[in-house]
């Protein structure tokens, strides 16, 4: 069965995924730019522990001929006070040190391809039911079913209501009793349908794969909005 409102929500996460994909693409580009320009400019020298405490560390070194002292957001259990570390310094600003390169960027840049990534392929999921859709209108073997009834399709609210499906039964020659579902319906359906059959499309080597056209069963519906 192929969901209208499924492929809405295909298309329309799909699109959220790729415009955030892209923003966060752009902003981690930009960043990663300019700081492999500043990291150019940073100094590295070798620091003294002078104290390890639970959230930072405490360090002594020197920079452009001064000793300083900074804390460095950085603890390693296998550290102790005497033992020396690599940090990175600013020539404009050698009081501020720390022991790693920042990758803040590199993470929004990451963070923002898997986003992408993700959008394009619900994008191509939206295509490939659309496809497939418009397949079985074309090549699908078209049967008549009858209706048997109305369900609640608790997997699509909105709202604070859910989805209708219109529930109906066809017996193969075979013998074997097949239901199909239609795509959620978000109107009440009325109570004297058009018919009491509706058309379905089916892949003949697989009957799961289908497409309930209620068109053929249902009036059309016009919703008018006073405002």
């Amino acid at each position: 069965m192929f969901s209208k409102s499924a492929k809405q929500l295909y298309r329309q996460v799909g699109t959220l995924f790729l415009l955030v994909g892209i923003l966060f693409v752009i902003i981690g580009s930009v960043g990663m730019a300019h700081q492999a320009v500043a990291r150019h400019t940073l100094q590295t020298t070798e620091a003294e522990i002078l104290s390890v405490h639970s959230g930072y560390t405490e360090v002594r070194y020197f920079a452009e001929g001064q000793l300083y002292t900074a804390e460095l957001n950085y603890r390693s259990t296998s550290q102790r006070a005497g033992d020396k570390v690599k940090i990175y310094y600013e020539l404009e600003h050698p009081e501020k040190a720390s022991v790693k390169l920042p990758f803040f960027f590199e993470v929004f840049f990451l963070t923002g391809t898997v986003v992408l990534i993700a959008g394009i392929c619900l994008k191509r999921q939206d295509t490939i039911l659309e496809r497939k859709k418009q397949y079985l209108l074309k090549y699908g073997k078209r049967i008549s079913a009858k209706v048997i009834g109305v369900e609640t399709d608790y997997h699509f609210r909105r709202n604070y209501s859910y989805a209708k499906t219109l529930v109906c039964q066809y017996g193969a020659p075979d013998g074997t009793i097949h239901i199909f579902k239609s795509e959620p319906i978000w109107v009440d359906l009325p109570n004297d349908l058009k018919s009491e059959t509706v058309i379905v499309y089916i892949n003949q080597e697989d009957f799961s794969n289908y497409y309930v056209d209620l068109s053929s069963v249902m009036p059309a519906i016009k919703v008018h909005r006073n405002w």
